[in-house]
């Protein structure tokens, strides 16, 4: 036999929920949601706007209760609609 020492085997620690790595995945997953959420809601360009509730007739006086507000993406032609921002003006016919 040989008079050399054996090692021993090294065993591996269970994880542990203080491990460096977790940590900063877990910040790197949480900062990724929140810098995503600032970026999606910095792109939204809706104008809020009025639109029909049902069929208009010429001639029909326009009230609150004709009209919905709805969130739209108008791009240039903004300024041909309704606002939906101040109140309406009266009085408002089709």
């Amino acid at each position: 036999m040989s008079d050399l020492p054996t090692p021993t085997a090294a065993r591996l620690r269970p994880p542990r929920w203080t491990d460096a790595r977790l940590i900063v995945g877990v910040l790197l997953v949480l900062g990724s949601v929140v810098l995503g959420s600032v970026v999606v809601r910095a792109a939204d360009q809706r104008s809020a706007v009025y639109a029909a509730r049902g069929a208009l007739v010429p001639g029909q006086r326009l009230t609150e209760a004709d009209l919905v507000r709805v969130d739209v993406h108008l791009g240039s032609l903004s300024d041909r609609y309704l606002t939906a921002v101040t109140p309406l003006p009266t009085p408002l016919v089709v």
